[in-house]
């Protein structure tokens, strides 16, 4: 949440560690294993921004990764940027499969206009000028979704749907039963049987209508989770939806 009280929306912004950026998306969700065309800076600038987000909601810096199915090559730039605009140098340090590929600092690339690396780009000075594009598009898929409360007793850990649930004294519960029994209306004694109130009735207040019966729900507590629903994918690139 902001100063306001509002949701951030279509913003990175920093992890409460200090040190990993993460992205809130349109809805205010933090983005999880999933690329996304970033729109706004963490100052709050205009983008036009591809970058990738892990399972844990970090963003990928300096990094050279396969998209999911494991198809295409992206490199993250160490500013977190996915290269896309034709050569490029790899930074010192390069993650993911660059050590695999032999990639060190200074070694050229070629990424299309939608992210992918060639793969026949990579290597020295010889390699690039010898290298000739052959761009066909492929989609660079993002995940879009919500995040929807889920509810569970906290006895068994079993779901519990909205219709259930009822607050009692600021606690979410729900109903699982019922006791009940007699109750003395002159004094509020409870009792269980029909006979132990009638030996409470005239051995305390000697009258025979001064009784009624009595019912309480048994409440079991209910805990709140929430949890993250895909709705679709979307490609980052073109806008395709799958």
């Amino acid at each position: 949440m902001q100063m306001d009280g509002t949701a951030m929306r279509d913003r990175l912004t920093y992890h409460p560690d200090g040190e990993h950026v993460i992205y809130f998306d349109e809805k205010g969700h933090e983005v999880f294993n999933s690329f996304v065309n970033v729109r706004k800076s963490i100052a709050g600038e205009d983008v036009n921004d591809f970058c990738f987000f892990d399972v844990h909601g970090y963003m990928y810096t300096n990094v050279l990764t396969y998209n999911q199915d494991g198809t295409a090559l992206y490199y993250a730039n160490p500013y977190g940027v996915m290269e896309r605009s034709g050569w490029f140098q790899f930074a010192e340090g390069a993650g993911g499969v660059a050590g695999a590929l032999g990639i060190t600092e200074g070694t050229w690339g070629y990424a299309y206009s939608d992210g992918r690396v060639d793969p026949e780009s990579i290597g020295d000075e010889s390699v690039k000028n010898s290298f000739k594009p052959n761009y066909t598009h492929q989609h660079i898929w993002e995940n879009v979704g919500h995040t929807e409360p889920r509810y569970y007793r906290v006895d068994t850990g079993e779901d519990v749907t909205d219709g259930q649930i009822v607050a009692v004294d600021g606690q979410l519960c729900i109903i699982t039963g019922y006791i009940g029994g007699y109750q003395c209306l002159v004094c509020g004694t409870k009792v269980n049987s029909a006979q132990e109130i009638d030996d409470h009735v005239w051995g305390t207040h000697n009258g025979e209508a001064n009784y009624g019966t009595w019912q309480e729900p048994i409440y079991v507590a209910v805990t709140q989770k929430s949890i993250y629903v895909e709705d679709y994918q979307r490609c980052i690139s073109c806008g395709t939806r799958k």
